[in-house]
């Protein structure tokens, strides 16, 4: 059998709060939506790909090729930070995969060295196995030298890859800085 408390047993009752609504109202919502879709429409009206209907004599601006921002996102953008992000990323692969010939490699006086693809694929395989592509692509950017357009594991083992510049001038271009916004970059979703 229970038990029934009388409300006097309670104690004193606390004046009723009235309840605040969280967010915003209806009309609020329905001026950030309005506000959404004009910038999204300005925006599509300036895209010379998109398939809005413009309004009569509406003109789409040129794009200038000597514009220094033609080809860029937008400063600020989500965009340009991944971009920043990946730049940053290449910077260190390349500057890990210089180092390591530099290390691992026959050494020269003036600060370049050499290794056999063979040698490097193996050493460099335990840090990332993006060995070739890096390679690729330091050849791209003047830090890395070598015969041949690809290289092959087995048949290109001999293949010899040099530093195209001392060390020091690599590590001087390639810097790794602390970056006081790296946060931003880091916590991105992929």
């Amino acid at each position: 059998m229970s038990v029934r408390r009388k409300s006097a047993d309670v104690g004193p009752v606390a004046p009723a709060v009235p309840r605040q609504r969280r967010g915003s109202d209806l009309s609020d919502k329905v001026a950030m939506f309005n506000k959404k879709f004009h910038e999204h429409h300005e925006k599509q009206l300036s895209n010379p790909f998109s398939d809005v209907e413009r309004p009569e004599g509406y003109q789409i601006a040129k794009l200038d090729v000597n514009d220094p921002n033609y080809g860029r996102p937008p400063a600020g953008s989500m965009t340009e930070l991944r971009g920043k992000k990946a730049n940053q990323h290449m910077r260190k692969e390349w500057r890990t995969l210089c180092e390591t010939i530099y290390d691992c490699g026959y050494r020269f006086p003036d600060g370049t060295a050499i290794i056999r693809f063979g040698d490097l694929f193996n050493i460099y395989n335990t840090i990332s196995d993006k060995c070739v592509g890096n390679l690729l692509s330091a050849r791209k950017h003047g830090f890395v030298s070598f015969q041949g357009e690809m290289l092959y594991q087995r048949r290109d083992e001999d293949t010899e890859i040099t530093l195209a510049k001392p060390i020091e001038e690599i590590v001087k271009l390639l810097p790794i800085v602390f970056d006081p916004n790296q946060h931003l970059l880091d916590n991105l979703q992929e």
